[in-house]
């Protein structure tokens, strides 16, 4: 084969090349973004939007902004939850490897309006969708809502700073005030599972959803009247439990800063206790 053959042949396989880096570069902030959507959408079984969403190949950094998760049928409220802003930090590598690799994963703002209607609350109807990730009776054909196999995550530690849980009563005719509690830092732990400790984004919704509620439900006793609260507690930990373990260690550090004992859900919602002595 002449030299200038192999020469063209060459440049056409090196542009070909650049090409399809360049097209992966370009959509891979889009690709992210419907992947994260149709994972948490399958997850919660409920409409769920992100607003932007900014992935550094060479830096390791993705950023996302404004996650929406709408409410489940018949709820009146805008929303179920709506983040601010997730810095997430990586191992660059791995952002083209089957597992991602987070080094570093904060959120910052995070606004919930829990809704109470006679037939229940907007929680209840997630916690209820997320308890089937702990079923053992998987059906061998995927559901047709069911995100293709893809990327999983590897994350140790979750850091959710400045939560803001609004508690609305719309089961009676004279619709009490809302009731707003504020939790100013949520550290989530042991999220992985199984012997490689990586998940799924729909895995990680359904582990991470149950911890947040958690921490939030703890900083509502003695502030949200009960016939807001019902038997919240008690779902939320069934949900853990469920997908056996998924909310995994929560740490919540209150107004001083100060961080408090690790406690496991059931624990942390009124379950086994040691009385003081």
């Amino acid at each position: 084969m002449k030299k200038s053959k192999v020469l063209r042949i060459s440049l056409i396989v090196l542009i070909v090349l650049v090409v399809l880096v360049a097209a992966v570069w370009l959509a891979i902030d889009s690709i992210a973004k419907t992947g994260v959507e149709r994972g948490a959408q399958y997850a919660l079984q409920t409409p769920t939007e992100l607003d932007s969403m900014n992935v550094s190949l060479l830096r390791g950094q993705v950023v996302m902004n404004g996650l929406t998760i709408r409410n489940p049928e018949g709820f009146k409220s805008d929303h179920l939850m709506q983040s601010g802003t997730f810095d997430v930090e990586v191992a660059p590598g791995s952002l083209l490897s089957d597992t991602i690799e987070v080094k570093h994963f904060e959120l910052d703002g995070l606004d919930l309006i829990i809704e109470r209607q006679l037939t229940g609350t907007n929680v209840s109807k997630i916690l209820d969708n997320l308890k089937r990730f702990g079923k053992e009776d998987q059906p061998d054909e995927p559901a047709e809502d069911e995100p293709a196999e893809g990327k999983q995550i590897r994350v140790d530690r979750i850091v959710v700073r400045n939560v803001a849980a609004h508690f609305v009563l719309t089961a009676t005719a004279d619709k009490a005030p809302p009731v707003t509690v504020k939790v100013p830092e949520l550290v989530i732990e042991d999220i992985g599972s199984g012997d490689s400790g990586a998940v799924t984004v729909a895995e990680l919704v359904a582990k991470v959803v149950p911890a947040i509620l958690a921490g939030v439900l703890k900083e509502a006793k003695g502030v949200v009247p009960d016939d807001m609260l019902g038997n919240l507690d008690t779902q939320v930990a069934e949900t853990a439990k469920a997908v056996q373990g998924a909310a995994g260690a929560l740490i919540e550090k209150g107004g001083e800063g100060v961080g408090k004992a690790v406690e496991k859900v059931g624990e942390l919602l009124g379950g086994d206790k040691k009385k003081e002595e």
